[in-house]
């Protein structure tokens, strides 16, 4: 497997890993709504710091790289969701009638892409006119 693939799944595990621990320990303290509400806002943080790491090579900036990494963290995640969830949890198919569920993958793919478009170089060099060059 490339180093790129292994290091996108490598970062979409770890941002599962982190939104799943992150609501764990929320959910001891609050209630289902406020759980919602705070995943909805730890999940685009968590989002865009794993896509910047990924997108500081130089090959890897470009809305397209972040649009495809973020598509390929939600097939990722959704596949884990499965597993883990509906099968181990047993919290069955009723998770994913949620629409903070949805909401969260939606929000991953966007930032992959804003962060991809706000990463890319900006042409340090205009380019000149033959007058200017005079």
């Amino acid at each position: 497997m490339p180093e790129k693939k292994l290091r996108s799944i490598l970062l979409g595990l770890l941002l599962w890993i982190l939104n799943f621990t992150a609501a764990t320990l929320v959910a001891l303290k609050l209630n289902d709504e406020n759980i919602k509400i705070f995943i909805l806002i730890v999940i685009p943080i968590f989002t865009a710091v794993l896509a910047y790491i990924y997108m500081r090579s130089p090959q890897e900036k470009s809305v397209y790289e972040g649009t495809r990494l973020g598509l390929t963290w939600f097939v990722l995640l959704l596949t884990i969701d499965v597993i883990v969830k509906v099968y181990l949890m047993k919290y069955g198919w009723e998770y994913f009638r949620s629409w903070t569920v949805w909401i969260s993958f939606g929000e991953i793919i966007f930032l992959c892409g804003v962060i991809g478009a706000l990463m890319k170089p900006i042409k340090e060099e205009m380019p000149t006119t033959e007058s200017e060059q005079k």
